[in-house]
């Protein structure tokens, strides 16, 4: 790794847009202007000692900052390779195996360069070994699997494949399964107790299998938060938290679990939950009316009473005090005005700090206030009166409201 201290970096990032089907990004196109960085140092991460011929290496490249934050500028480095007759590398920082042979893959950032030496080789994976850390884990939990693969040769060319094999559950699919869309590769979902047999797969080699037990050892389920009641028009996610016979408490098994939301007898289908990854255990209503949130891992079911109601309606907007005029003595330092939004359920908001506030009159008397942290305060410096205006843009409709400040002698 190559430092140098102090050097102030800026940038702009320039994301790429889907131009056609053919574009899988999802990135959307646009400038995005990053602030002045104080960097230090870069770092590639994510190198392997060695990888195969045909198969993609994804390199990161991190820099830090004096403040030792990181900050991930993979995208916005020049990638090169020492010889791309034995691996090539993109701009994305993924390299490919080529041929065999040692190569150093270096990335450079502004002033700033790292160098990793890999090699490449095009032994043949001869077998695949799955490890998991627990061979008879809980039922409703997840298991990391890791999958290592042994090349032919000396039998000390072993490398860790996990993210290369394709995984499959071979047996009990019903109680345990990947989902290689949303979760990092190798993990197993696991929703119920029984046998389970895994199965690492990679080209023509031999699948490394793996047996599991899951042990039926749920207690109880708490869905957390703990409120009975949903905003129409306003997502709320809950989670299932696992209680466990041989002690584990507040397990998230969120994921693990089925989520379903039965409508009480007589109410249209107000509201959905998610039972899907990575939204599982979201709720959206669409209209008001009441249902039972069920989530449900192996033989244990929660059941909670869900109401939706519609959200609240803005009732007025107000400056307090409420007084018109307002009469300060002449003796205060100052008076703080507030402006208040009240809604149709009886509660209020604070938006002075989101209202533009404005004065006229004896503005050398009465000195109002527009700065950050102290929006809508009055400073009295002397005997007069202002007429105060608050403006407030609430979903693109400006409310105004207006107060008369007078200072006295009392």
């Amino acid at each position: 790794m190559r430092a140098i201290k102090n050097w102030l970096l800026s940038f702009a990032v320039v994301l790429s847009t889907a131009c056609g089907s053919n574009d899988d990004s999802g990135e959307l196109r646009g400038r995005v202007e990053v602030s002045t960085q104080e960097i230090e140092a870069v770092a590639i991460t994510g190198a392997a000692p060695i990888f195969s011929t045909g198969e993609d290496l994804p390199l990161q490249l991190q820099a830090t900052n004096a403040s030792g934050i990181v900050t991930t500028v993979t995208r916005l480095a020049q990638w090169s390779s020492s010889d791309t007759a034995i691996a090539t590398i993109d701009q994305d920082g993924v390299a490919l195996g080529i041929s065999d042979g040692t190569v150093e893959l270096r990335a450079v950032y502004g002033p700033f360069a790292d160098v990793v030496s890999v090699q490449v080789s095009s032994a043949p994976l001869e077998s695949i070994a799955i490890t998991a850390p627990l061979t008879q884990p809980n039922e409703c939990t997840s298991q990391q699997l890791v999958a290592m693969g042994t090349y032919q040769g000396d039998g000390s060319d072993v490398r860790t494949i996990t993210n290369a094999v394709e995984w499959q559950v071979t047996g009990g699919a019903d109680i345990a399964s990947f989902n290689q869309q949303t979760d990092p590769a190798g993990l197993l979902r696991i929703s119920d107790a029984g046998n389970i047999e895994v199965t690492a797969r990679f080209d023509d080699a031999p699948p490394g299998v793996l047996s599991l037990e899951a042990l039926s050892t749920l207690d109880a389920i708490q869905l957390s938060p703990s409120t009975t009641q949903v905003t129409v028009g306003v997502p709320l996610g809950f989670r299932a938290l696992g209680s466990f016979s041989d002690g584990g408490q507040n397990v998230d098994i969120t994921n693990n679990a089925n989520w379903s939301l039965p409508v009480n007898e007589g109410t249209a289908q107000f509201a959905n939950v998610s039972d899907t990854l990575p939204t599982k255990g979201i709720v959206n209503a669409t209209q008001s009316g009441g249902g039972g949130l069920t989530v449900t891992c192996g033989d244990v079911t929660q059941m909670r009473d869900l109401r939706a109601e519609l959200p609240p309606t803005l009732r007025e907007v107000v400056i307090r005090p409420e007084e018109e005029p307002l009469v300060v003595d002449v003796d205060l330092d100052s008076v703080q005005l507030q402006g208040i939004v009240r809604f149709s359920d009886n509660t209020e908001e604070d938006i002075s700090e989101l209202a533009d506030w404005s004065s006229t009159g004896d503005i050398g008397a009465l000195d109002l206030s527009d700065s950050s942290g102290s929006r809508g305060l009055v400073t009295v410096n002397g005997v007069g009166e202002i007429v105060v205006t608050m403006e407030y843009d609430r979903d693109g409709v400006v409310i105004t409201r207006t107060i008369t400040v007078r200072s006295e002698v009392r």
